[in-house]
Protein backbone atom coordinates (compact mmCIF):
# COMPACT_ATOMS: atom_id res chain seq x y z
CA UNK A 1 0.00 0.00 0.00
CA UNK A 2 2.72 2.49 0.92
CA UNK A 3 4.07 1.86 -2.47
CA UNK A 4 0.82 2.31 -4.30
CA UNK A 5 0.72 6.06 -2.27
CA UNK A 6 4.36 6.94 -2.81
CA UNK A 7 3.44 6.79 -6.64
CA UNK A 8 0.52 8.41 -6.43
CA UNK A 9 2.13 11.16 -4.64
CA UNK A 10 4.57 11.79 -7.06
CA UNK A 11 7.32 10.54 -4.56
CA UNK A 12 8.82 7.71 -6.09
CA UNK A 13 11.52 8.46 -8.89
CA UNK A 14 11.09 11.93 -7.68
CA UNK A 15 15.13 12.32 -7.78
CA UNK A 16 14.92 11.30 -11.36
CA UNK A 17 15.98 14.09 -13.54
CA UNK A 18 14.93 14.84 -17.36
CA UNK A 19 17.28 13.16 -19.57
CA UNK A 20 18.16 13.25 -23.53
CA UNK A 21 16.87 10.02 -25.11
CA UNK A 22 18.82 9.72 -28.20
CA UNK A 23 19.57 6.17 -30.33
CA UNK A 24 22.25 4.56 -30.63
CA UNK A 25 20.89 4.43 -34.73
CA UNK A 26 20.42 8.26 -34.40
CA UNK A 27 23.77 8.58 -32.53
CA UNK A 28 26.01 6.47 -34.57
CA UNK A 29 24.94 7.94 -38.03
CA UNK A 30 26.98 10.37 -39.47
CA UNK A 31 23.91 13.03 -40.11
CA UNK A 32 24.86 13.71 -36.20
CA UNK A 33 28.53 12.38 -35.98
CA UNK A 34 29.73 15.12 -38.45
CA UNK A 35 27.20 17.73 -37.17
CA UNK A 36 28.37 20.62 -35.57
CA UNK A 37 28.69 21.02 -31.63
CA UNK A 38 25.66 23.83 -31.66
CA UNK A 39 23.81 21.57 -33.75
CA UNK A 40 24.37 18.14 -31.29
CA UNK A 41 23.92 20.37 -28.28
CA UNK A 42 20.54 22.21 -29.92
CA UNK A 43 19.15 18.61 -30.70
CA UNK A 44 19.65 17.66 -26.63
CA UNK A 45 18.13 20.42 -25.62
CA UNK A 46 14.92 20.30 -28.35
CA UNK A 47 14.53 16.74 -26.83
CA UNK A 48 15.83 17.19 -22.77
CA UNK A 49 13.03 15.49 -20.54
CA UNK A 50 10.32 15.08 -23.44
CA UNK A 51 8.45 11.75 -23.94
CA UNK A 52 7.94 10.22 -27.71
CA UNK A 53 4.09 11.54 -27.26
CA UNK A 54 5.47 14.98 -27.44
CA UNK A 55 7.31 14.95 -30.48
CA UNK A 56 6.02 17.58 -33.07
CA UNK A 57 5.66 20.09 -29.75
CA UNK A 58 9.31 20.57 -29.13
CA UNK A 59 10.62 23.91 -29.03
CA UNK A 60 13.65 25.56 -28.11
CA UNK A 61 14.00 29.44 -27.95
CA UNK A 62 16.59 31.68 -28.19
CA UNK A 63 16.27 32.60 -24.39
CA UNK A 64 15.80 28.78 -23.28
CA UNK A 65 19.11 27.67 -25.47
CA UNK A 66 20.98 30.62 -23.72
CA UNK A 67 20.36 28.71 -20.45
CA UNK A 68 22.56 25.78 -22.13
CA UNK A 69 25.30 27.86 -23.61
CA UNK A 70 23.76 28.91 -27.03
CA UNK A 71 23.64 32.32 -26.64
CA UNK A 72 23.77 34.21 -29.73
CA UNK A 73 20.56 34.36 -31.77
CA UNK A 74 22.64 33.12 -35.31
CA UNK A 75 24.26 30.74 -33.62
CA UNK A 76 20.90 28.95 -33.18
CA UNK A 77 19.52 29.64 -36.15
CA UNK A 78 22.36 27.99 -37.99
CA UNK A 79 22.23 24.87 -35.56
CA UNK A 80 18.45 24.49 -36.74
CA UNK A 81 19.13 24.84 -40.32
CA UNK A 82 21.74 22.43 -40.01
CA UNK A 83 19.55 19.91 -38.48
CA UNK A 84 16.59 20.39 -40.85
CA UNK A 85 19.62 19.53 -43.33
CA UNK A 86 20.58 16.63 -42.18
CA UNK A 87 17.26 15.52 -41.90
CA UNK A 88 17.13 14.72 -37.99
CA UNK A 89 14.42 17.95 -37.44
CA UNK A 90 11.48 18.98 -39.07
CA UNK A 91 9.28 22.19 -38.37
CA UNK A 92 5.54 21.37 -37.62
CA UNK A 93 4.46 24.55 -36.96
CA UNK A 94 5.95 28.00 -38.48
CA UNK A 95 6.68 30.67 -35.68
CA UNK A 96 4.38 33.46 -35.83
CA UNK A 97 5.81 36.79 -33.76
CA UNK A 98 2.59 38.74 -34.27
CA UNK A 99 0.46 36.24 -32.65
CA UNK A 100 3.57 35.27 -30.61
CA UNK A 101 3.56 31.41 -31.02
CA UNK A 102 7.14 29.90 -31.36
CA UNK A 103 8.06 27.28 -34.00
CA UNK A 104 7.73 23.56 -33.59
CA UNK A 105 9.38 20.57 -34.47
CA UNK A 106 9.98 16.99 -34.22
CA UNK A 107 12.82 14.60 -34.68
CA UNK A 108 12.63 12.10 -37.27
CA UNK A 109 13.46 9.00 -35.65
CA UNK A 110 9.61 9.27 -33.46
CA UNK A 111 6.63 9.17 -34.72
CA UNK A 112 4.82 13.02 -35.20
CA UNK A 113 2.33 13.05 -32.35
CA UNK A 114 1.14 16.91 -33.51
CA UNK A 115 1.18 19.51 -36.25
CA UNK A 116 0.12 22.97 -36.45
CA UNK A 117 -0.09 22.03 -32.55
CA UNK A 118 -2.79 20.09 -32.72
CA UNK A 119 -3.00 16.34 -31.98
CA UNK A 120 -2.32 13.93 -35.16
CA UNK A 121 -4.71 10.66 -34.87
CA UNK A 122 -3.34 8.13 -35.78
CA UNK A 123 0.26 10.11 -35.90
CA UNK A 124 2.41 10.30 -38.87
CA UNK A 125 5.29 7.13 -39.50
CA UNK A 126 8.73 8.07 -38.19
CA UNK A 127 10.53 9.32 -41.46
CA UNK A 128 13.94 8.48 -40.40
CA UNK A 129 15.11 11.67 -42.80
CA UNK A 130 18.60 11.58 -41.64
CA UNK A 131 19.14 8.30 -43.01
CA UNK A 132 19.29 9.83 -46.63
CA UNK A 133 21.60 12.27 -45.67
CA UNK A 134 25.29 11.72 -47.17
CA UNK A 135 28.48 13.71 -45.99
CA UNK A 136 29.71 16.58 -48.87
CA UNK A 137 31.82 15.36 -51.50
CA UNK A 138 33.45 18.62 -53.36
CA UNK A 139 35.55 16.17 -55.28
CA UNK A 140 32.27 14.63 -57.33
CA UNK A 141 30.46 18.10 -57.29
CA UNK A 142 27.70 16.93 -55.48
CA UNK A 143 26.84 18.04 -51.84
CA UNK A 144 23.61 16.26 -50.48
CA UNK A 145 22.43 15.77 -53.86
CA UNK A 146 23.52 18.87 -55.08
CA UNK A 147 24.68 19.32 -58.46
CA UNK A 148 27.75 22.09 -57.69
CA UNK A 149 28.71 22.30 -61.43
CA UNK A 150 27.16 25.28 -62.28
CA UNK A 151 24.27 23.09 -64.14
CA UNK A 152 20.66 23.56 -63.12
CA UNK A 153 18.67 20.78 -63.18
CA UNK A 154 14.80 22.09 -64.66
CA UNK A 155 11.62 20.46 -63.33
CA UNK A 156 12.14 16.86 -64.23
CA UNK A 157 15.47 17.16 -63.16
CA UNK A 158 17.65 17.18 -65.73
CA UNK A 159 20.52 19.29 -65.81
CA UNK A 160 20.68 21.93 -68.10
Amino acid sequence: MARTRERAKGRRGAEAEPFAKLPMSVMEHPALTTASHPAFRLLVIMVAGRTPQQNGRLMCTDAYAAKFGLRSHDTVQRARLELVGRGLIVCTRRGQKLNKHAALWAVTWLPIYSRDGQPVEPPEPASHAYRSWTPATPASGVINGADLSGHHPDQRGVAT
